[in-house]
């Protein structure tokens, strides 16, 4: 078995810092990149999924815990339960899903992508943003499917336009990437 059988390759991507909307332009910031302007109609796909993210941590803390105990009482054998003060470590995992979002661009070979942890809400929403990540995420995709009409929704954006419970969560962003196709589909009508 050689080393290239365990190794994965990410699709070309580039990740969205921040997005702007002008009429029938799409402003886009990559990382690393000047902004680009995007005429809507070259805006050929939407895309979205949560990404499982688990995490697993030890938490020590001092506990009372049961402890059995015997002796001897007049002579009898006696047991009984107490309780003792314990340093106890336990191993927590947590779990949350990160919402991503994609944009295909006609002639672009990258997927764009964008991570809602760190993506700059402000700049896209403006005085529309709130604190909430979900709230904006909701609004973002709302945004970006009347801004890019013309553009295939997947069933995480048609999810989330419908007030839908959206797709079960993907195990990472390179599954995801994977999924999104080179050429999107024609949007349905």
């Amino acid at each position: 078995m050689s080393d290239s059988d365990f190794t994965s390759t990410f699709p070309p991507n580039a990740r969205i810092v921040s997005l702007r909307f002008e009429p029938g332009v799409l402003l886009v910031d990559l990382e690393g990149q000047e902004e680009i302007r995007v005429p809507v109609e070259q805006v050929t796909g939407l895309f979205g999924a949560g990404l499982l993210r688990e995490s697993t941590r030890l938490v020590t803390e001092r506990k009372f815990v049961d402890e059995e105990r015997h002796g001897r009482v007049l002579g009898m054998r006696v047991e009984y339960t107490t309780q003792v003060r314990k340093q106890v470590t336990e191993t927590v995992v947590s779990k949350e899903v990160q919402p991503v979002l994609a944009v295909r661009v006609s002639g672009v070979l990258e997927t764009w992508y964008l991570n809602s942890t760190s993506f700059n809400f402000r700049k896209a929403l403006g005085p529309d943003m709130s604190y909430a990540v979900g709230m904006n995420l909701k609004t973002l995709i709302r945004r970006l499917a009347e801004h890019c009409p013309g553009a295939f929704q997947d069933d995480y954006i048609q999810a989330s336009l419908n007030h839908e419970k959206p797709p079960a969560p993907l195990d990472g962003l390179l599954t995801f990437l994977n999924l999104i196709p080179p050429q999107p589909p024609p949007p349905q009508p």
